[in-house]
């Protein structure tokens, strides 16, 4: 939990002034920024870019009924282009992943690009096979040619939690793992992005590891000059 809504519609704008060096050079990275429920909407408004979309950070995975302080996926439709969906902080709080499951096809449905995480809590069940098995268990009963688009985030919540991120050449295990599982359903269009740790020293050193086709961005986030530093390394 960060920024109240003053807070977050400041951050979001001073990043908008500063992105606009890159629109003049038509290299703009695709940006999905996913602030608090709370502030989604005054966000929404302050977006200036095309290439800047929304996110919740989470969705309920019925559309209606008596589940007081959720947000359904309709609820978001026309306000979020995406939806964060199994979290690894959630996860720590016992998500499962028949819950996400079950989210992501409710996004889905509401035409929310669903934002997937997988990846373990703890270093020593952190493998690219049990990451296969968790994706695969989140999509099994997911209508997968009915999704537009999957992105799919491979975060590990300890290195999250240590600020260190996972070493280049087994960030590109995981990713070709979870690749193969995306071919095997026929997903047309998804993307595997990394989270955990990343910062602009970090982002130098994983970049060279052209495995991966983006960065989820935790605290770094908060700051507006940092997250710009990433952006631009992702634009070169």
């Amino acid at each position: 939990m960060n920024l109240t809504v003053p807070q977050a519609v400041d951050l979001v704008g001073r990043i908008e002034d500063g992105l606009i060096d890159f629109e003049v050079a038509r290299n703009l990275p695709r940006i999905i920024l996913a602030p608090p429920f709370t502030a989604l909407s005054p966000v929404r408004d302050v977006l200036r870019h095309d290439g800047v979309l929304l996110a919740s950070q989470d969705c309920h995975w019925a559309d209606t009924g008596s589940y007081t302080g959720e947000i359904s996926a309709p609820m978001l439709e026309g306000l979020v282009d995406a939806a964060l969906l199994g979290h690894p902080e959630r996860r720590k709080s016992g998500e499962r992943d028949d819950v996400v499951a079950r989210k992501l096809t409710a996004a889905a449905r509401a035409g929310l690009t669903p934002v997937v995480f997988v990846g373990e809590p703890d270093e020593h069940d952190d493998t690219p096979d049990e990451a296969q098995a968790r994706l695969r268990t989140v999509l099994e009963e997911v209508n997968t040619s009915a999704l537009p688009e999957l992105i799919v985030v491979y975060e590990p919540l300890y290195a999250s939690i240590s600020g260190k991120p996972v070493e280049p050449t087994l960030i590109a295990e995981f990713a070709e793992a979870l690749r193969e599982v995306i071919s095997e359903l026929q997903i047309a269009s998804a993307s595997v992005l990394y989270g955990g740790g990343v910062d602009a020293t970090a982002s130098e050193r994983l970049l060279t590891e052209r495995s991966i086709d983006g960065f989820v961005i935790g605290h770094a986030s908060l700051d507006p000059q940092a997250f710009l530093r990433l952006a631009s390394q992702l634009a070169e």
